[in-house]
């Protein structure tokens, strides 16, 4: 009798007063990471996407674990955390090489190591892939 009305109370109370979990649109669970925490290993990933950094420097950056960081990212951004650092480093790359001077001594290869990216073969298909052009065309454009 007495956990009936343990249960009965607690769920007056919970439904009489409102709680934050309640308005903000994000309701914590086993695992689970709130945007916040999302917003700072993104926040980190634009910092330093340049830099050798790796899923549990980004994780350490944002306060939380590696698996409750791809989880997250996978929840509000539907990309994993190293997907979206591989994205992020494509889009500089490509700023790069369209800001580059191609008659200079710029080149795709020197670009792409710059952010990271240290086999040209495997940055080439990528930039491909994500620009519909290859990095060679991009320089010289």
């Amino acid at each position: 009798m007495t956990a009936a009305v343990s249960d009965l109370v607690a769920t007056s109370a919970l439904t009489t007063f409102a709680n934050s979990t309640q308005s903000g649109g994000y309701l914590p669970g086993p695992g689970s990471v709130a945007p916040a925490t999302v917003r700072r290993a993104v926040a980190h990933v634009d910092a330093h996407a340049a830099e050798p950094i790796t899923l549990h420097d980004i994780a350490a950056a944002a306060g939380v674990g590696a698996r409750a960081l791809q989880l997250a990212f996978r929840t509000h951004l539907g990309v994993t955390p190293t997907a979206y650092l591989r994205r992020v480093r494509l889009e500089n790359a490509h700023r790069e090489l369209q800001a580059a001077d191609p008659t200079g001594r710029a080149t795709v290869a020197a670009i792409a190591a710059r952010w990271g990216f240290v086999r040209p073969d495997r940055f080439a298909r990528a930039y491909r892939e994500a620009f519909g052009v290859a990095p060679s065309l991009s320089l010289r454009t």
